[in-house]
């Protein structure tokens, strides 16, 4: 009996040394790196965060590919094609970031040691430190290389195995589309210059209180302000928009009235929003994608397209005036006109389009998509 004893000790401590040892881990594999009860590893741009599991999340997916150190890995977001790295911390506790993969870089290079089934610490070639939490594990909070036992729960990852499948968004260099187009300023709208307001003579400008008191509001025979209710229409995204509604037959008789000016979460629709430091769209410019947590994942570029029929005055017959003017809009503007072509705008500040002749008295259907 003594003899079965001494022959399986040395079996038992083999078989502990090879189960804490064994990391032979497939480059094409993803993996998820789950923490604390319910919280991922997750890229956010340059960021690497904590957030609340999600099965369906790309940027929560890693590989692990070998590095050019013996035993250590280089961990790999596959959806934005960026490094886990230790933030050029050295030996120093700090928050780790994402970099341009490198497999010689020791700052990407970590050994993933067993201390249970399934459950690794991550420890950094550039200082030994081990990947984690510094204080608390919060949705948002961002990730830390600390100096830390490995009993401590803070240091202790679990690897789950997640055939979701993931495209590269750096495949694409460039969007299709002219909102996601930072080279875009405007599209046939007037050059910009100096704030103007028309007059039909000298006299009636004079004689307007905002001439002398310029934050009040013009009163002109040449200006029709657009104020007012208008037909809108939301739609969470811009595949949903109705991209025919500027033209002049088209039926929006079910749609809503919205006043302008207004904000539209403030009027019912979309979901508004207060972040401080975090930004609600993701670092992959020039795409807009949303930030997990945040209810632009289900709002993701939301659209509002407007239509008001206006009555040009009849004073205004063979006078060449600006045709809209948009003041105080926060997002991209694009405007239709009848039988016109389509004109856009990116900027903040009051924005003056094409200039028109207006040869007879008529009505006027302008058509607003922010």
């Amino acid at each position: 009996m003594r003899a079965i004893r001494f022959i399986l000790m040395p079996l038992y401590v083999l078989a502990s040394c090879m189960y804490l040892s064994a990391q032979d881990f497939s480059p094409t594999q993803g993996y998820r790196l789950e923490i604390n009860d319910g919280m991922a590893l997750e890229c956010t741009g340059s960021v690497i965060t904590f957030n609340p599991v999600n099965k369906k999340s790309g940027f929560q997916v890693w590989n692990l590919t070998k590095s050019s150190r013996d035993g250590h890995y280089v961990l790999v977001n596959p959806q934005t094609q960026m490094a886990l790295d230790n933030g050029n911390n050295g030996k120093k506790e700090g928050e780790v970031c994402t970099w341009d993969v490198n497999p010689d870089n020791p700052n990407q290079q970590w050994k993933l040691e067993a201390v249970g089934e399934d459950t690794y610490l991550l420890v950094s070639a550039a200082g030994g430190l081990k990947l984690g939490y510094k204080d608390n594990c919060q949705p948002g909070g961002h990730v830390w290389q600390v100096d830390a036992n490995k009993e401590d729960a803070s240091v202790r990852w679990k690897l789950v195995k997640t055939n979701l499948k993931i495209s590269s968004l750096t495949n694409q260099k460039q969007s299709n589309n002219d909102w996601e187009n930072e080279t875009i300023f405007g599209i046939n709208k007037e050059p910009g210059r100096a704030t103007m307001l028309l007059y039909a003579n000298e006299k009636e400008m004079k004689a307007d209180d905002a001439y002398s008191k310029p934050w009040l509001n013009p009163h002109s025979s040449l200006r029709l302000s657009l104020d007012g209710m208008w037909q809108f229409n939301w739609v969470p995204k811009p595949e949903d928009r109705p991209v025919d509604f500027y033209k002049v037959g088209y039926d929006d008789s079910k749609w809503k009235q919205i006043p302008v000016p207004s904000c539209w979460e403030m009027q019912g629709y979309g979901t508004p929003i207060y972040t401080n430091v975090t930004y609600p769209f993701r670092n992959l410019p020039p795409f807009i994608t949303g930030q997990d947590g945040y209810t632009i994942l289900n709002e993701p570029n939301a659209v509002g397209s407007y239509r008001r029929t206006v009555q040009v005055p009849a004073e205004w017959n063979g006078r060449a005036v600006p045709e809209v003017l948009l003041s105080g809009n926060h997002a991209e503007i694009a405007k239709w006109r009848r039988k016109q072509s389509l004109e856009i705008t990116r900027e903040l500040r009051p924005e003056m389009f094409d200039k028109i002749e207006l040869n007879k008295q008529e009505k006027k259907l302008l058509g607003i998509e922010p």
